[in-house]
């Protein structure tokens, strides 16, 4: 399972007792029309300079999982009424609710508010994946935006600067071994129909084989010695646009390497 799947729900149990969450009774129509807008949006119009700003200083400073959440925020802050402390301890929690009878419940949130909600953000999410998997459409945003990402880093203290490029060079090396190791590419496609089985079927068979694989990947992780968590992000990026798309994210890695920072 991917790891920033854990990371959503710390937000389900932080506050969510204690205080009244008020939500905009516009809440619902608002996701819904941000929907709709996304059959025609172009990716600077969803993610445009002050939001980028935003995550690109999440990113910089080792919050990745908070940048989804900036994307929530901006498109749905309108649509809020309380706190920031509510908004950020919240939101997750109602895009991740497995149960919506008991978040409608204790957040006092309508069922068909949280349909809505749970619907843009497939849709988002979608609309983002396909925007990005494009690798002209890709090099062209970050030709466009790339200004805000190095200033972002030049601004960043020496060690949080050191540690983003540290981890830029992290993604570099895993597009290169996905993109040259057949052998690491197929043992994850090899998980990703286990992982689906496993959890299609729940049996005990299945499960020993998923971990199997699964005790695989990790095994040849550790003697090859790189990070697994940027292989598989590589890994996802080769499944949606194949070698021209990690070429492309190569190209960017090397562009803002190749930056001489303070």
């Amino acid at each position: 399972m991917r790891k920033a799947l854990g990371l959503t729900s710390i937000a389900v149990a932080i506050g969510i007792t204690g205080y009244s969450i008020q939500f905009g009774t516009d809440l619902g129509s608002h996701a819904r029309s941000l929907t709709t807008a996304l059959e025609t949006a172009a990716l600077e119009s969803v993610v445009p300079n002050p939001l980028l700003i935003r995550m690109a200083y999440a990113a910089v400073h080792q919050r990745s999982w908070e940048m989804r959440q900036e994307i929530y925020v901006f498109h749905l802050r309108s649509a809020f009424r309380g706190t920031e402390e509510q908004w950020s301890s919240t939101l997750y929690g109602a895009f991740t609710a497995s149960d919506r009878d008991w978040w409608s419940k204790k957040a006092g949130v309508e069922p068909a508010t949280l349909t809505a909600l749970h619907t843009w953000q497939e849709k988002l999410l979608a609309f983002g994946k396909a925007q990005l998997a494009d690798p002209a459409r890709l090099k062209a945003f970050y030709a466009l935006k790339k200004h805000i990402v190095l200033d972002t880093l030049r601004s960043a203290p020496t060690k949080i600067q050191a540690g983003a490029l540290a981890r830029i060079g992290e993604f570099r090396k895993a597009f290169t071994i996905i993109r040259d190791n057949t052998g690491i590419r197929e043992l994850l496609a090899k998980r990703e129909v286990a992982w689906t089985s496993y959890v299609t079927v729940f049996s005990d068979t299945l499960g020993d084989e998923y971990r199997a694989v699964l005790d695989e990947v990790n095994r040849q992780a550790q003697t090859a010695g790189f990070d697994l968590h940027y292989v598989e992000f590589a890994y996802r990026r080769n499944v949606e646009g194949g070698a021209a798309l990690l070429a492309a994210y190569i190209e960017i890695c090397d562009d803002i390497l190749r930056v001489e920072f303070k």
